[in-house]
């Protein structure tokens, strides 16, 4: 095998190897040399240098920095993989049954609102149900009788009543307690049946008609049976009554 002399400087050494540039590279990893042009390779035949031109340096061609060779990884050390986090691609059933929680979970939320709103309009107040448009339904018969000035004995059923939201109407048909008298309505006169109150009473079967009024309010009264049936309102979006 070949011996090549390595110098560099002052720093001397004796190699065996195949090629100038397995020597180079001993020479490099044995840590004494520095891979830069001042270090040299020559063949060496026991006494001197061989004067034989490096066939690498007659070419004009740079030899290779040994930096790859050195840090060249190790035999049998497998290169690790990335270290990349890369995000998790959920399955098509996870992925559903997140769909179908968001929806009921949507829903859930939709129907307390809905189930909120319609509690809230249709909560008996003052003026009764007032969730549907139009006037109030099953308004209470004292806010009738406070509108109206008229006041219902004990007994009195309830048929039905309504009110108007801005307070300008209220109204209810009653039936009146076997033998009760038609309650009193201060500062009234006889007046005709009006095509309302005609129709209230009616519904409830009621004949023998009669009527009076006291400004915005009207009285309206009928018999049923031996029983008295009252119609009575407040209107001042119709002028007096």
């Amino acid at each position: 095998m070949p011996t090549f002399r390595i110098r560099q400087g002052s720093d001397r050494l004796d190699l065996e190897a195949v090629t100038e540039m397995e020597a180079r590279a001993r020479a490099v990893v044995s840590g004494r040399f520095r891979d830069d042009p001042s270090l040299t390779v020559t063949l060496f035949d026991g006494e001197h240098p061989s004067a034989a031109p490096d066939p690498v340096r007659a070419t004009g061609a740079v030899a290779p920095r040994l930096d790859a060779a050195v840090h060249r990884p190790r035999p049998g050390i497998a290169a690790r993989p990335s270290m990349r986090t890369t995000g998790r691609t959920l399955s098509a059933p996870t992925q559903l049954l997140a769909l179908v929680a968001l929806v009921a979970l949507l829903f859930a939320v939709v129907a307390s609102g809905v189930a909120a709103i319609t509690w809230h309009a249709t909560r008996p107040g003052p003026l009764g149900e007032c969730a549907r448009i139009g006037l109030c339904r099953a308004t209470p018969l004292s806010t009738v009788e406070q509108r109206t000035g008229v006041h219902f004995p004990d007994g009195t059923v309830r048929i039905r009543s309504s009110a108007s939201r801005d307070g300008s109407y209220a109204a209810a048909l009653v039936r009146l307690p076997v033998g009760s008298d038609v309650p009193a309505l201060a500062g009234a006169s006889s007046a005709d049946v009006t095509a309302r109150a005609s129709a209230a009473l009616h519904s409830a079967s009621a004949t023998d008609l009669r009527g009076r009024v006291a400004g915005h309010v009207g009285e309206y009264t009928g018999e049923v049976d031996g029983r008295t049936v009252v119609f009575v309102r407040y209107d001042t979006r119709l002028g007096p009554a």
